[in-house]
């Protein structure tokens, strides 16, 4: 894992909402000495002699502000663990996996609510705090393998972030992002009434100092390959080769739309994993490049692998994840292919011909 380019400057540090009683493991960044954090959940019986396989997660989109948090802003499932409903359940049933089937869990603390896990010149160097992290576990536990998951801008990260470090036994994206032009764009369709939307926008553009990619200036342009490299699965699925990739996507998410009541172009998992597509984004100059679909990727090569659940009524939420699922995908207990799930655990059902 190598260095990459760090922030040019560190905008102000806000309060971490930090709690005692989470189980926070402290490091510093290699490139600027900010000072982070992530949360760890050993497995049952732990022994400090052994080496056990790690997962790493990236959680989603939380505060907005551009603001740098010292040691870090809580990952999302630092809340849910304490969450009434499915999402509750659901958080507390990855740690009970994780722990009883002997993987090591952490849950990255970022530097900001809205890095998308990149380096970028204002957004700061996000990505090398991940490594950082990863390292940092490394030299405390015995790792044998390392697996990759995350939740909405954790599941871009993930892509992102496992594309360029082929270092992973298999990742897990949940209401994934696939296409980064196409989440911009989308946005951008719903109009200045949408809050969300707006923030989301924003949030983006701060990463690279107000700016987004476009047709316009030099500085616009300049961000079109940055946008590729954040856009792995629709342009360079090659990537993957070799790594499992665990899909938990929803019929109703209207953040990462995957059906097309809500978005006309799928730019959810549905482009990169079941159709083929040439649309593309050309007001924020997207190339036009069609996707090659994973499931026509795999056709021709086995070593290309995904399980693909597909939960009709379920919307943008971390209860997506059915825990046990993705763990014996990944460890091969499980096999490949496109599933049916119900809302909110999933009750699988093979059906390898699912075109939706």
């Amino acid at each position: 894992m190598g260095l990459a380019t760090g922030a040019s400057q560190s905008p102000a540090a806000a309060p971490a909402p930090l709690s005692a009683s989470v189980p926070h493991v402290y490091y510093t960044s290699s490139v600027d000495g900010w000072n982070l954090s992530y949360d760890e959940w050993l497995p049952t019986n732990y022994n400090a002699s052994h080496s056990y396989p790690l997962i790493v997660y990236l959680h989603g989109q939380q505060d907005i502000s551009g603001a740098w948090y010292r040691g870090g802003l809580n990952a999302d499932i630092v809340n849910w663990l304490n969450a009434t409903g499915s999402v509750g359940i659901t958080a507390r049933a990855l740690l009970n996996a994780t722990k009883s089937m002997g993987f090591i869990l952490i849950a990255i603390n970022t530097r900001s609510g809205s890095g998308w896990y990149v380096n970028s010149p204002c957004g700061g160097p996000q990505q090398q705090d991940v490594v950082d992290a990863i390292l940092h576990e490394r030299a405390l536990r015995h790792i044998s393998k390392m697996y990759l998951f995350g939740f909405s801008m954790g599941s871009e990260g993930t892509l992102s972030f496992a594309a360029k470090y082929r270092v992973f036994s298999g990742i897990g994206v949940l209401g994934p992002v696939t296409d980064l032009f196409e989440d911009i764009a989308y946005r951008q369709s719903l109009g200045g009434s949408v809050t969300w939307a707006n923030n989301s926008i924003n949030a983006k553009a701060f990463l690279f100092c107000g700016v987004l990619p476009g047709t316009g200036n030099a500085s616009q342009r300049a961000l079109i390959p940055v946008y590729e490299n954040m856009s792995p699965l629709r342009f360079r699925p090659q990537a993957f080769a070799g790594v499992p990739i665990y899909v938990g996507a929803g019929g109703t998410d209207d953040r990462a739309p995957d059906n097309t009541a809500i978005w006309a172009y799928w730019m959810n998992a549905n482009n990169t994993f079941v159709n083929k597509t040439c649309n593309h984004a050309a007001s924020l100059g997207e190339p036009a490049k069609c996707s090659t679909p994973m499931g026509v990727v795999h056709l021709t090569n086995p070593s290309y692998t995904f399980r693909f659940l597909y939960e009709s009524k379920h919307g943008h939420d971390f209860a997506l994840l059915d825990p046990l699922d993705m763990l014996g995908f990944w460890t091969g207990a499980n096999p490949g292919g496109y599933y049916l799930g119900n809302y909110p655990f999933t009750t699988l059902t093979n059906n390898t011909s699912l075109r939706y």
